[in-house]
């Protein structure tokens, strides 16, 4: 019966009048002199492989005889996963590419949902905790011989920070220092624009402002 690689055969030696005993199994492994044997088989091409196994024994006169049977064994599919982007900040949408060729592709993004696509999907992600978060995605692909192959990846989203300050005053009479208050949510760098072409990076809970207006 064809199956998927690695396949392990067991073999019965049914033959009469014989004493000794040589299994060929056809694919370069070593020989086997048991009276029964168990071999596996692997594929590693692309394209379904014929192994060709050979039983030759020998009475006690050693004149030999030989059966041949063949075990069919079908590619083993290997598929991986390449994410782009691999970390994002939320929300993203994430594209999911693999290897062509598959008969049916079942994703489960590891957010608690799952999707039948082709070889490239894109998936939108989310993160509304404070902290980074990974989702980790599961990839079944099926070959069209019935093959199936699991493969795994990862990705980082990480948590959107909120933009929020007030100026303690809106309007003064130029020249004047503004005082700004910054109430951010889950930010660790505060780049401040003037809109005056300066800018810098504040990490303070106020910040001051020198404006000037020569108009």
């Amino acid at each position: 019966v064809p199956s998927c690689s690695p396949v392990t055969v067991n073999f019965t030696n049914i033959s009469s009048g014989a004493n000794n005993y040589l299994w060929d199994f056809g694919d370069g492994s070593p020989t086997s002199n048991t009276i029964n044997t168990t071999h596996t088989f692997i594929n590693s091409t692309n394209l379904i492989q014929y192994f060709e196994v050979k039983l030759i024994v020998y009475n006690a006169y050693g004149c030999p005889d030989t059966s041949i049977r063949y075990v069919t064994v079908y590619p083993d599919p290997i598929y991986t996963i390449s994410v782009t982007p691999d970390t994002a900040c939320h929300p993203a949408n994430v594209q999911l590419v693999t290897q062509p060729g598959a008969s049916s592709y079942l994703w489960n993004f590891g957010d608690g949902t799952s999707q039948n696509a082709g070889f490239t999907v894109t998936h939108p992600y989310f993160n509304t905790n404070s902290n980074n978060q990974i989702f980790t995605i599961e990839l079944i692909g099926t070959s069209f011989f019935g093959c199936i192959y699991t493969a795994y990846s990862q990705v980082v989203i990480s948590p959107k920070p909120t933009a929020v300050f007030s100026p303690q005053s809106s309007s003064e009479c130029s020249p004047a220092t503004f005082t700004f208050t910054n109430n951010s949510i889950g930010a660790s760098i505060n780049h401040w624009y003037w809109d005056d072409g300066t800018d810098e990076i504040q990490n303070n809970l106020t910040v001051n402002h020198y404006y000037t207006n020569n108009s």
